[in-house]
């Protein structure tokens, strides 16, 4: 059986202080890579000229594993911290069948407030957790993949209501707590959303 060719591809996501929802994100990438041990080996060295990144901003990098063959694919996201530490991996085989999250190995739980990049354009979003992943259980029934292992992340509308239905399905690696002073109203209406949840 022939090896299948990968390569890897690092981006860095950065956003400046103050982390407010809707902050810009700054996606940059970095470089493309024939072998892992190689982009380990440069990132090592690039973490170690730019540092963690600015205090009360987010750092993180995507090792994105591209498998090369009739159609290129992602076989799986690995995301390091600004500080080097590795916050976990994602697979990129989405449709595969998968068992569930055990609750032990989530990091969040309902009513959580975390911040992460929208999956729909590059900006920070402060929301609030409404759903863990799937349980063991519910993947007994079957008919869950690889792209059930998200947290469902409820956030504000354009107009900072908390009565709508805007949300994101977000990894677990791509979540990030909120440990820094969140504007009171904010923190009220993201409570609102929550208790609007019907799950």
């Amino acid at each position: 059986m022939t090896r299948r060719k990968t390569i890897v591809e690092i981006t860095e996501v950065s956003v400046d202080p103050p982390l407010v929802d809707r902050a810009r994100a700054w996606v940059h990438r970095l470089g493309v890579f024939s072998k892992l041990t190689g982009a380990m080996k440069w990132m090592s060295g690039w973490i170690g000229e730019r540092g963690p990144g600015e205090p009360g901003g987010l750092l993180y990098y995507r090792f994105d594993m591209v498998l090369l063959d009739a159609e290129l694919h992602l076989a799986y996201t690995m995301v390091f911290s600004g500080d080097d530490k590795r916050r976990g991996i994602i697979s990129g085989d989405t449709e595969k069948p998968w068992a569930g999250r055990p609750p032990g190995r989530c990091r969040y739980s309902p009513g959580d407030l975390v911040g992460f990049i929208s999956s729909y354009e590059p900006v920070y979003r402060i929301g609030v957790i409404l759903r863990e992943p799937p349980t063991p259980e519910l993947g007994h029934q079957g008919g869950l993949t690889v792209a059930d292992d998200t947290y469902l992340v409820g956030t504000l509308d354009d107009d900072g209501s908390p009565d709508g239905t805007d949300h994101d399905h977000v990894a677990q690696p791509l979540l990030f707590p909120v440990e820094y002073e969140v504007p009171p109203e904010v923190r009220a209406a993201l409570k609102r959303r929550r208790a609007g949840y019907p799950g």
